[in-house]
């Protein structure tokens, strides 16, 4: 009995390890992501985001040209990152991050990459 209580605390110390990991990999990705912008500012190339990453525009302003994603820091987003709009399977846009929060992230049209209107409830993957 002894040795199962034991165990059991091992794993939960294993768990708590593991998702602090898993939250110093993710601070450690967007931190390398902040200084690539000022160490080589030329050759900036938008960092890969997850190919599973999935969102929805959930607030639109054509006024200013950006949109808000509900997807985020949780979800693998990354400022810089570039995701396609689409709606009913058709190219609407292309958006580039801005500003990266922990479930949604604000994204700017890309200049030349508005096909149509971007509305909300239209569908963005990222751009590969």
């Amino acid at each position: 009995k002894g040795i199962l209580a034991q165990l059991k605390d091992v794993q939960k110390e294993r768990d708590a390890l593991n998702d602090s990991l898993l939250k110093w990999m993710t601070m450690h990705k967007g931190v390398t992501n902040e200084l690539a912008r000022y160490v080589n500012p030329e050759d900036q190339k938008p960092p890969p985001l997850p190919a599973n990453l999935k969102g929805k525009v959930v607030v639109v302003d054509p006024k200013f040209d950006f949109v808000v994603l509900d997807v985020g820091e949780k979800d693998g987003a990354l400022e810089r990152g570039e995701m396609l709009v689409s709606r009913d399977g058709k190219l609407v846009a292309k958006v580039r991050i801005w500003t990266v929060y922990p479930n949604r992230c604000v994204a700017n049209v890309v200049p030349g990459w508005r096909l149509a209107d971007v509305i909300e409830g239209d569908h963005a993957v990222p751009a590969l």
